[in-house]
């Protein structure tokens, strides 16, 4: 029986970096120590683990299988002590914490800016970091720890404690500002399936409605082109590609010149959450950011009742 759990944080630092230069040289180099520190380093890990962790080809060292089963723990463990050494550096930086946010693009680019505007003073002292992630990835950032927070939307209402419905959207439907359709007062799955669609990946959730709208009507839409934002959408409805179904905000932080917006029927509910981690521990970072997310609620209605105040005035009655 070999004592493999016994590795420690720096020996596996020392694996990690010889399998990735595949070098003791340049792994010594990257790590700012000696040749020989790593080379005896790694004999002590082979005696350690029971197994030859390098096997030499080609002139480079290669991990062996054994290793190659060790190195995604190996991994997670160096994600985990960076993220530790991070938080210590900004601890001297920021008095009451930090806060990491993943967020689908739509939420980045319209309520982050908001709610952090609206919160300078409660959120001063707290560093902050914020990354776009699809809807897909955020769970798993969550999950694993990466961040702290996630700002994503769902076609369903939440039943779970590890996410706050904000508010309600309801989709839209943009296309180029001579289109036949925006001479209608709303746009219906059939009337769409008579145009190329604009549309995003069935696992992105305005993907899903946009299928599940045609799927109710059993008509299958011609795709002109699959994209993955909002704002490229936007961009090909002005050009004439075709017609899509996008969330209103992103209506609200585009050009409106050449494009006519269109409520979609029978209304599509979105519904813009909060992801949080399932742990239940809400620091005073998070609680202060959620206060923050509410209270900037009131001026994303505002925005969407703006745009939804246009989309009832088809090309026809001008």
């Amino acid at each position: 029986m070999t004592d493999a759990a016994n590795l420690t944080m720096r020996q596996m630092e020392i694996i990690y970096a010889v399998a990735r230069h595949g070098s003791v040289t340049e792994a010594a180099r990257a790590l700012g120590i000696s040749q020989p520190a790593v080379s005896v380093v790694i004999q002590e890990c082979n005696r350690v683990t029971g197994v030859q962790l390098f096997e030499r080809k080609q002139g480079r060292l290669q991990p062996t299988p054994e290793t190659g089963a060790l190195l995604p723990e190996i991994e997670r463990v160096q994600h985990a002590v960076h993220r530790v050494r991070a938080l210590v550096q900004d601890f001297a930086r920021t008095r009451r914490g930090y806060l990491r946010i993943a967020a689908v693009p739509i939420m980045a680019d319209n309520i982050m800016p908001a709610a952090l505007q609206a919160s300078q003073r409660e959120l001063a002292d707290i560093g902050i970091s914020l990354i776009c992630r699809d809807y897909e990835e955020i769970p798993d950032l969550l999950d694993s720890g990466r961040v702290d927070v996630g700002l994503s939307s769902s076609l369903l209402p939440s039943r779970s404690q590890d996410v706050i419905d904000l508010w309600v959207s309801e989709l839209v439907v943009v296309m180029k500002q001579d289109h036949p359709l925006a001479r209608q007062s709303s746009i219906r799955a059939d009337d769409l399936s008579l145009y190329p669609l604009i549309a995003f990946n069935h696992n992105i959730p305005i993907g899903l409605a946009a299928e599940r709208a045609f799927q109710k009507v059993g008509l299958t839409p011609t795709v002109a082109v699959e994209v993955s934002q909002t704002s490229t959408a936007i961009s090909c409805a002005r050009e004439g590609i075709g017609v899509a179904i996008v969330h209103p905000l992103g209506i609200a932080t585009q050009q409106a010149n050449g494009i006519e917006v269109r409520p979609l029927s029978p209304s599509t509910p979105f519904h813009n959450q909060v992801l949080l981690p399932k742990s239940g521990h809400l620091n005073r970072s998070i609680q202060l950011f959620i206060a923050a997310l509410r209270r900037v609620v009131p001026r994303m209605r505002q925005t969407e009742d703006c745009v939804n105040k246009a989309v009832h005035s088809p090309v026809s009655r001008r």
